[in-house]
């Protein structure tokens, strides 16, 4: 029997859970995540495409033929939101990364001081998790500091 693995990757990965299972008749698959099956995921194979962070979460299939049934292994995919800077002529773009729905206050300073930290933006973030902003000041200074910090 081959089980599937627990996988770590990034948003917009592809990847591939396996389960194999071997009886003397036909093996039937149903793919479950969450708990809800996944319909059309009756393969041996489940392919996953550009990934997002809603994506992530626990994975496990169901193997079925005459003689019974074999549950795999729960495993869990975790998926990575990545942060991006663009600098260009003197402006800052920036595309951060949350959890989607959650709410994210974004901070800035001139030095690392901890008590010098001021929100600039709040953004409840979209069903991709992304939030792209551009920081009209950024050429008044000399130097700039950003935090992105969730919501309580």
């Amino acid at each position: 029997m081959i089980q599937p693995q627990s996988q770590t990757n990034q948003v917009g990965d592809n990847t591939i859970f396996t389960f194999a299972a071997a009886a003397c008749t036909p093996v039937a698959y149903q793919w479950f995540f969450q708990d809800k099956i996944l319909d059309g995921a009756t393969n041996s194979m489940l392919p996953l495409t550009n990934l997002q962070s809603i994506d992530g979460g626990d994975y496990f299939a169901l193997a079925s033929s005459d003689g019974g049934f074999a549950t795999s292994a729960v495993v869990s995919l975790a998926v990575q939101l990545t942060n991006n800077i663009v600098i260009t002529n003197g402006s800052v773009t920036l595309t951060l990364a949350g959890s989607p729905g959650l709410t994210y206050i974004l901070e800035t300073t001139t030095n690392l001081f901890p008590a010098g930290w001021l929100p600039v933006d709040t953004n409840t973030l979209g069903t991709n998790g992304l939030w792209q902003f551009t920081d009209p000041a950024a050429p008044s200074f000399p130097q700039r500091f950003f935090r992105l910090k969730q919501t309580p």
